[in-house]
């Protein structure tokens, strides 16, 4: 599902699905077989690039480009538009949806 997300007055689509995950462990030669540890050990400082790759799935899906860097994501945070770690929520179903997906 796509949700819009405004960052600097302009609405971004984001997505926080398996495919989410699956492009993140892609980017990061981690087997998918691995999402549950993956989630389990998740920094703070990992979450801004997931949540990164959420837009850049929400673009891809709406046929657009994603123009948003960690430091956009960041600064929207400090600013209080978005909040990453609200947006950490919809990582719990993903991660469930990837082990549910990688025990098939």
């Amino acid at each position: 599902m796509i949700k819009r997300v405004k960052i600097d007055g302009k609405d971004y689509p984001f997505v926080m699905s398996m495919a989410t995950v699956e492009n993140y462990l892609y980017t990061r030669n981690v087997p998918l077989t691995d999402v549950g540890e993956l989630f389990t050990n998740l920094s703070t400082k990992d979450v801004p690039d997931l949540i990164l790759e959420g837009f850049k799935v929400g673009a891809m899906l709406e046929n657009t480009e994603c123009n948003l860097t960690v430091n956009d994501l960041l600064k929207a945070n400090a600013k209080g538009e978005l909040s990453l770690m609200n947006m950490v929520e919809d990582l719990g179903a993903a991660a469930e949806e990837g082990e549910q997906e990688a025990g098939k």
